[in-house]
């Protein structure tokens, strides 16, 4: 036997994933805060809080959507499914672009890192 209408779990659960995205701005914004000094140095602790503030946004901005496209599939609803693929979209993206920014490659040392033996007899060293 089979149920047209959905259960209240599924709808629970992509209220819930709506209501979680709203988290996501406010959490930023008070990682961001907490960074503010106001020409003081930063604080070691403020600058952890900080950080998890911003991982618990990730965090939330990833797993919301994910679960609210189960839920928009689960009550078949397309429009549920659509408006929670463009927010994971957006969210890896905007990821994806704060990781390519704040990556800085390492660079490379201008000495050698060893010794080097040249033709004639000589070696150069670092250090030397």
């Amino acid at each position: 036997m089979r149920r047209d209408e959905p259960s209240w779990v599924p709808t629970f659960l992509l209220a819930g994933a709506f209501l979680a995205l709203l988290a996501v701005p406010v959490l930023a914004w008070q990682s961001f805060w907490t960074r503010i000094t106001f020409g003081g140095p930063l604080e070691p602790e403020a600058k952890v809080h900080s950080d998890h503030l911003m991982v618990a946004a990730l965090i939330i901005a990833v797993v919301a959507p994910v679960v609210g496209i189960a839920a928009g599939w689960w009550l078949r609803s397309t429009g549920s499914i659509v408006v929670m693929t463009v927010v994971l979209s957006v969210t890896v993206a905007l990821g994806l672009f704060a990781v390519i920014k704040t990556y800085h490659p390492p660079e490379p040392d201008p000495w050698p890192t060893h010794c080097q033996e040249h033709s004639g007899g000589g070696n150069e060293c670092p250090g030397d």
